[in-house]
């Protein structure tokens, strides 16, 4: 929202006419961008306390040996260990719909920044800065309320792979109707920026609620002991896959402009096929089974030690 408003500062604010920022006019927006980066990292570096220093303390008052403290592991209990997770079917169906996942969203949400500014006559929205900046301000908007009031009450009725299943079905179907939206260009502004709030309230539940579920489904699929490694399996293959989509959903986009098909291949082949993914993470979630271990195992281990040096009473 904010870019989009700072963009162009010279033309939206008069004053700033034969500034700097008529020169260059994406520099306000990274001005700001630069400051908060700068205010985050403040705040971290005075107000965050290192933890390590406690965790050696306490250490100490428990008197825990050395080489306990010593995390180091080489490359070949590395790779046991991914040998051990690839063996998982739970684990290598959690980790691919994650990373697919991410990739399918990412794919979409680069796109639809260069549809939006790409000309009504090759099927585009035809935005400039300030509509493209309130489009993601609504997007941003409808994530933030779905996130707070929404999602978390999904979990207290439904299963997460169910929640996720049905996800994946809402992203199919918006995704194919997605760059339909150009349609309502002829109907006025008031239709126009109501047909964008109702397919970005789609959107946005489909993929906020699938992603949450994603990353429960990881986290329950961990055999016991390796939540680390899952997690840190799945980050390595979604980064793999986040770095492809960009480059991978540019090409298919500019291939569909230029090759003139009709529909299905024409600029609508994009989101076409990230509907036809999302239907094949949504056939994998089928294959998902949790892990029934992990699921039995308390997710705070008792410590007898620690409960006395703290004074809590130990449970017999």
């Amino acid at each position: 929202m904010i870019s989009g408003w700072t963009a162009n500062a010279a033309l939206r604010f008069p004053f700033l006419e034969g500034t700097l920022f008529q020169s260059f006019p994406y520099l306000l927006p990274c001005i700001l961008g630069a400051i908060f980066q700068l205010i985050i990292f403040t705040m971290a570096y005075f107000f965050l306390s290192e933890s390590k220093f406690k965790r050696e303390k306490l250490d100490e008052e428990l008197g825990r040996a050395e080489e306990e403290k010593k995390i180091g592991v080489g490359w070949k209990e590395t790779i046991h260990v991914l040998l051990v997770l690839i063996k998982s079917r739970s684990v290598v169906v959690a980790v691919a719909c994650y990373g697919l996942l991410l990739f399918d969203c990412l794919l979409v949400d680069e796109i639809v920044a260069v549809w939006l500014s790409t000309s009504t006559q090759h099927g585009g929205m035809g935005f400039d800065s300030k509509q493209i900046g309130t489009y993601y301000s609504i997007n941003g908007g409808i994530v933030i309320f779905l996130q707070i009031f929404i999602i978390p009450k999904l979990g207290d009725y439904f299963r997460q792979i169910a929640i996720f299943k049905t996800g994946c079905l809402l992203l199919t179907v918006v995704y194919i109707f997605l760059f339909f939206q150009n349609y309502f260009l002829s109907f006025g502004a008031f239709i126009l920026w109501l047909a964008i709030c109702i397919f970005a309230l789609f959107k946005n539940g489909g993929a906020s609620s699938v992603y949450i579920a994603s990353l429960i489904m990881l986290n329950d699929s961990s055999p016991p002991g390796k939540l680390g490694a899952v997690n840190g399996l799945s980050m390595s293959t979604a980064s793999i896959l986040r770095a492809i989509a960009p480059i991978f959903g540019g090409f298919l986009f500019s291939w569909s402009l230029s090759a003139h098909y009709p529909y299905p291949f024409d600029y609508h082949f994009v989101t076409n096929f990230a509907a036809g993914l999302s239907c094949v993470i949504m056939g994998i979630g089928f294959l998902y089974r949790a892990n029934e271990e992990t699921l039995s195992t308390p997710l705070v281990q008792p410590d007898e030690e620690l409960d006395k040096m703290m004074g809590r009473e130990v449970e017999k």
